[in-house]
């Protein structure tokens, strides 16, 4: 989920997960209401930092950081995931 819409519930990363919980247990889960709930979510996230260009630009410089990040350590999202997984309470 973007920093920019993060008190939003994204079902794109409820998706995410979904699909790989699904290819972990091996099982076919049905995500057609998830796929479409992604999709418009996508479209609205993305109408909404259209309209505003402070936004606009932060999400660009996040997304070139972002980039020039994994070019420079494409294992840097990886280690993320995994720190902030092994940091969580009750795990």
């Amino acid at each position: 989920m973007p920093a920019y819409v993060s008190n939003v519930p994204s079902p794109k990363a409820a998706l995410a997960l979904v699909e790989r919980l699904s290819q972990v247990l091996e099982v076919d889960l049905p995500c057609t209401d998830l796929e479409i709930a992604a999709a418009a979510y996508e479209r609205q996230v993305t109408e909404l930092v259209n309209e505003d260009d402070g936004t606009m630009e932060y999400v660009e410089q996040l997304e070139a950081d972002f980039d020039e990040e994994t070019v420079d350590d494409p294992d840097s999202l990886v280690a993320e995931v995994e720190d902030f997984l092994r940091n969580q309470p009750g795990t």
